[in-house]
């Protein structure tokens, strides 16, 4: 199991995001017109938002090297979450494919934004 890069940047804290990845409900309408529901599952995984302003163009490219030998979401790697109380590391996988912009107009800086499923 690979590792995300080390960065020499520190993601922003604004706009980090987390919550559950997916609504585990189940529910059904019944003829008395109320609702039954359930949980489809035991656990639900979170997910997490992730935005780095500013990289510059080595960074980035680590990231996308590593967007990469992942096959996006396909592999799991482990992630440091500074973010949490206790940051810890963190089995994820990517949730979708990552985001890159031109931070500057030269492109030499980057905004990368990404979304980090636990596994």
């Amino acid at each position: 199991m690979a590792d995300f890069p080390t960065i020499t940047r520190k993601p922003l804290v604004f706009p980090y995001e987390e919550g559950l990845a997916f609504d585990p409900t189940l529910r059904s309408n019944v003829e008395a017109g109320y609702v039954i529901s359930r949980s489809k599952f035991t656990r639900t995984p979170d997910k997490f938002n992730i935005e780095y302003a500013a990289l510059p163009t080595a960074d980035k490219d680590l990231i996308r090297a590593h967007e990469i030998g992942q096959n996006v979401g396909a592999e799991i790697f482990d992630w440091f979450n500074v973010f949490m109380a206790t940051p810890a590391t963190i089995s994820v996988r990517y949730f979708e494919r990552v985001k890159y912009t031109p931070a500057d107009s030269a492109a030499t800086r980057w905004k990368v934004s990404f979304i980090l499923e636990e596994v």
